[in-house]
């Protein structure tokens, strides 16, 4: 519990301005008391606080309760010192981040380097935000390959501010949506320009969860929480309007004398008329996703009178989980 209050400080630290000084414990004991969690019967974390800042530091605290090995890790490849944890197989990679800047002003400038954070509070604002900690590049390199460390355009250049990273703040469509995708649909047409930006702030392109997304949100007006969840198990499998023409078009290629023609013919006419869509009376989807989709989901829980009918645990960060009941 304390290696979690740990990390969710030194997190903390780079987001907040609070003045050095003072008591730290009980500052910051004053900090958790701000944040409430509370656990549903799924385990998921529903985060409150008294301000936003209260709400992130809850929301980071409830991170590292349920992933705190990734978020260690990676903490440590930030400060080039994973070697400490995972021996001398990871002393290159230590290496190569310390050549970057010391390991001093490592600690200084680390932030939480996760991508594709959306954003939602009680009062309506909803934002994205694609990257905390960018370093500044020579547009001229691809970075995606090795460069020239030789070469002083390759120089570290200090990183971006956070005005210069791709953000989206409250879009006139009125939603948000990200699948670990690129950022340039995550409002559809109100999304973040890609010529706006050097190509290097953005690495992975669209997916078919995020044209899935678009799809069913971008028609969507006036509509209530249960309609938006109908809309999310919309069936429509995006992925296979890429997939599928090739394939089809390469079975009708085939000479007739090949004798893929006659043992593939059954799985491909299945396929050409298949609507690309999932449904529990689909005829061309496989058993193995009847439980999906046949309706078998957990409940969402969003309003808070729903969260507290359906809580398992309520605290604050830093306060120890309560023991087993006795048998």
């Amino acid at each position: 519990m304390n290696r979690l209050v740990s990390l969710a400080l030194c997190l903390m630290s780079a987001a907040t301005a609070v003045h050095a000084g003072g008591n730290e414990k009980m500052r910051w004991q004053s900090e958790a008391r701000n944040a409430h969690i509370v656990r549903d019967n799924w385990g998921i974390a529903h985060v409150y606080g008294k301000s936003d800042a209260d709400a992130v530091f809850g929301s980071l605290y409830a991170q590292a309760e349920d992933d705190f090995a990734r978020i260690e890790r990676n903490y440590l490849i930030g400060l080039g010192c994973l070697a400490q944890s995972e021996g001398e197989a990871a002393v290159y990679d230590d290496l190569r981040q310390r050549l970057f800047v010391g390991p001093e002003h490592l600690k200084h400038l680390y932030r939480d380097t996760s991508n594709n954070t959306v954003y939602a509070d009680a009062d309506g604002t909803i934002a994205y935000f694609h990257g905390n900690f960018i370093p500044k590049r020579n547009s001229g390199f691809d970075f995606t390959h090795p460069v020239d460390g030789s070469n002083p355009a390759t120089e570290w250049q200090g990183a971006h501010a956070l005005a210069d990273t791709i953000t989206l703040r409250n879009p006139a469509n009125g939603w948000i949506q990200n699948t670990n995708n690129w950022p340039f649909s995550a409002a559809g047409s109100d999304s973040p320009k890609r010529e706006a930006y050097p190509v290097y702030m953005w690495n992975k392109g669209e997916n078919p969860r995020g044209v899935h997304a678009v799809e069913v949100l971008k028609d969507l007006q006036n509509v209530t929480l249960d309609g938006l969840i109908a809309a999310a198990y919309d069936g429509h499998l995006t992925a296979f309007d890429v997939l599928l023409p090739p394939l089809l078009k390469a079975y009708d290629a085939l000479g007739r004398e090949d004798p893929l023609v006659s043992s593939l013919r059954e799985p491909i006419e299945t396929l050409r008329r298949w609507d690309r869509r999932t449904s529990a009376d689909s005829a061309h989807f496989t058993d193995q996703a009847d439980l999906y989709s046949a309706g078998r989901f957990r409940d969402v829980l969003f309003v808070p009178e729903d969260v507290s009918a359906h809580a398992e645990r309520s605290y604050h960060p830093g306060e120890p989980e309560p023991p087993p009941p006795a048998r």
